[in-house]
Parts: C-alpha cells; structure tokens; sequence
C-alpha cells in the first residue's frame, strides 16, 4: 500500500525507492499509489520474500519495518547497503521488558523500558557490525542515531525503531 514507501518518495523526496511486498493486493494498492502522487517512475517493486532480492550495494537507507521482529531481514539488510558510503538502518522491533520485584525504587517504569531499549539497541549494533563484517570482510562503524518509541501493545511491550548509522571504517 506503500505505508513507508509513499512518505520517502512524497515527503522526503528520495530519488528512487526499492519496494519488497509479497502480498499480491497489497502491491496492486502500491502501485495504484505511486501513480495517484505521481512517482511510479521513482519506485521498482519486487514481489516476494525480501529474504529472496537479490540486490547489493545499492542503498542509502533500508528501512526493515516487520515486527515483532525484522531480524530475519538483517543480512539483506547490509548486503543492500553501499558499500563506499554505508547507510542507515532502520530496524523496527517489538521489546517487551519487565521490572523487577527488587529494582530500586528511584528507577521509573518507564525508565527501566528505556533501558532495556538501549540494551538492546547496543546489542543489535554489535549484531549488524559483525554481518557487515562478514558480509564485506572489512570492518565498519556502526553508531545508534536514535531510538523512537512507537507505540505500546500491552503492559512492557513496545514497538520501537532503532536508527543505526552504519559506515565502512
């Protein structure tokens, strides 16, 4: 339906947007989509399983909006990135947290969260360095830009996206 493709073509001018689906309607809805704002010649489509695309190294931006979790889309993820300039990474993650019988009272609810984001956040930093590592056989400095609290499904469980800036060393 092009729930992120439509805003980077629309708003935020991006030159060209690769666009994975592998519902059939839902690219049908994409695709009248472009043609209503006027950017069909600014976005390919491909059909399928992201996991499938066989691109590399042509992206500024990759954007891995699944949740609960995009996981499974990271190393498709860093093999799209460039490779002489890198990119950003936008995961998209549900994290559920819980707070302990025993947490010191002065630490908040919503600040026990925030810091298992960050926890989280670290980690996966570390996690998409070694696959571009991997991947390229060079090393790479990957920094956390920003984490955005999304929305809360119940009581501790967050859908949040984390914003990694990801460069060749």
């Amino acid at each position: 339906i092009g729930y992120f493709t439509l805003p980077y073509l629309v708003h935020a001018k991006a030159s060209h947007v690769h666009s994975c689906e592998w519902n059939p309607d839902a690219i049908a809805a994409l695709q009248k989509n472009l043609e209503v704002n006027g950017v069909s010649d600014h976005c390919t489509i491909h059909q399928g399983d992201n996991r499938q695309v066989q691109l590399c190294n042509i992206a500024d931006r990759v954007n891995l909006g699944l949740i609960p979790s995009s996981e499974d889309g990271w190393p498709v993820a860093c093999r799209l990135l460039k490779r002489t300039t890198g990119g950003v990474l936008h995961i998209h993650q549900n994290i559920t947290s819980s707070i302990q019988n025993g947490a010191p009272q002065n630490v908040s609810a919503k600040n026990a969260d925030r810091e298992v984001w960050k926890a989280w956040a670290d980690d996966t930093a570390n996690r998409i360095a070694s696959l571009l590592r991997d991947l390229t056989g060079a090393p790479w400095v990957v920094n956390i830009q920003h984490i955005e609290h999304v929305k809360s499904y119940a009581p501790h469980v967050h859908h949040v996206v984390l914003d990694l800036d990801c460069r060749p060393f």
